[in-house]
């Protein structure tokens, strides 16, 4: 059959030399390479020329037109010039599937500025809220009059509930088939059982050795204040934001407690933000910004421990000593006490901390705080109770 009597059985035929059959008639087209960066093209219409790399490329064609194509990596834009015989033209061409991932780039590296920059505003707002929040008072009246859990002459709780479940098990069908594996289930349910009675055990003990602790707090045992802290370890909550307790029972109602701040590790000293234009920016913070930031980090872990220690401990009195590194007037850097106060706990329970920030509450107590400006906190004497 002859192509021509049936245009459909036309089929596109590709040669080692770029040459191809189409279903308009035969043309022709071979490259032949000069280099890396010349080719000489051969076509029906004539030759042409051309040269240059990757993202340009310039090319002379016998009938006189010149093209240059220029693309812009990463951008997804190119465009085409086209002069000869008289016209030129200029064709743009726009990649919009990289213009959309580049778009995505951009918009994901913002976020992911963003997501930085809150959690620094986040770090800035707790070192200066850290005294608002605190743990729930524990009762130890109510603790020492508590009733045991159970009453021991009977199985606790845990083992009546593995007890019954061991009684109302019966075997299924396959279990009735295969004994084994029947028997290897009831022997687990016997396994429960002792396991249940040994948590019930201690959990009784628990109760029994915390009624004990709580009744020698009650009654003011010096000893058992200490042993509640070192069980309980009430001042974990500011243990990201200080450490280093040295803790003394001066009496049942007065206790005296010393902390190093972590201000070099705490505090930052530069600012972040974006820019109006979307830009990253990190600059030096201020010494007066940083240093106010530092004062009302320290007064606020003093007023959290004040805090704690009188939800956790029926004192009526806490002496608190802020340690942190100053420098002195050799230029030395050295530690020192930079915050002294005594704390009671009727002045305490008077204060709004929702509606007053740490440092401007330090004025109602018997303080020693020295803060100049661009100097910070300086070394103070202890002060006296």
């Amino acid at each position: 059959m002859i192509l021509d009597e049936n245009p459909a059985l036309w089929r596109k035929v590709w040669f080692k030399n770029e040459a191809e059959v189409s279903y308009m008639g035969l043309r022709f087209k071979k490259s032949i390479k000069l280099g890396k960066a010349m080719k000489i093209n051969l076509g029906k219409t004539g030759a042409s020329l051309s040269f240059g790399t990757k993202g340009m490329r310039h090319t002379i064609h016998t009938s006189g037109r010149n093209t240059t194509s220029v693309g812009l990596p990463g951008t997804g834009l190119s465009f085409v010039s086209i002069e000869g015989g008289g016209k030129k033209r200029v064709i743009t061409k726009t990649n919009h599937s990289d213009v959309f991932v580049k778009r995505c780039e951009i918009e994901d590296e913002y976020s992911r500025y963003y997501e930085i920059i809150d959690e620094y505003n986040k770090l800035i707002q707790s070192l200066r809220s850290i005294h608002i929040e605190c743990s729930a008072s524990v009762n130890w009246k109510a603790l020492r009059d508590s009733s045991e859990p159970f009453d021991r002459r009977f199985p606790g709780p845990f083992e009546m509930m593995a007890q019954e479940e061991l009684e109302t098990t019966k075997p299924n069908l396959l279990e009735r088939i295969i004994p084994a594996i029947y028997e290897r289930k009831i022997n687990r349910l016997f396994d429960a059982v002792t396991e249940a009675r040994g948590k019930d055990q201690q959990d009784y003990e628990s109760w029994s050795n915390s009624k004990e602790l709580a009744k020698k707090i009650v009654e003011g045992d010096i000893e058992s204040y200490m042993q509640a802290i070192a069980e309980m370890n009430p001042f974990d909550v500011v243990a990201e934001f200080c450490d280093s307790f040295n803790i003394k029972i001066v009496s049942p109602e007065v206790i005296e407690i010393e902390f190093h701040a972590k201000t070099t590790e705490v505090v930052p000293n530069r600012v972040l933000s974006l820019t109006e234009t979307g830009r990253f920016s990190s600059k030096q913070m201020t010494k007066s910004m940083y240093h106010s930031i530092v004062q009302d980090y320290v007064c606020g872990c003093t007023l959290r421990i004040a805090r704690e220690t009188f939800a956790f401990l029926p004192v009526r009195q806490v002496v608190i000593r802020a340690v942190d590194t100053v420098v002195d007037r050799c230029g030395c850097s050295c530690d020192a006490i930079v915050l002294s106060v005594v704390i009671q706990r009727d002045e305490v329970d008077n204060i709004d901390f929702d509606g007053i920030d740490a440092t401007n509450a330090m004025e109602r107590f018997k303080c020693n705080m020295i803060f100049r400006k661009t100097q910070g906190l300086k070394a103070v004497p202890k002060v006296l109770f």
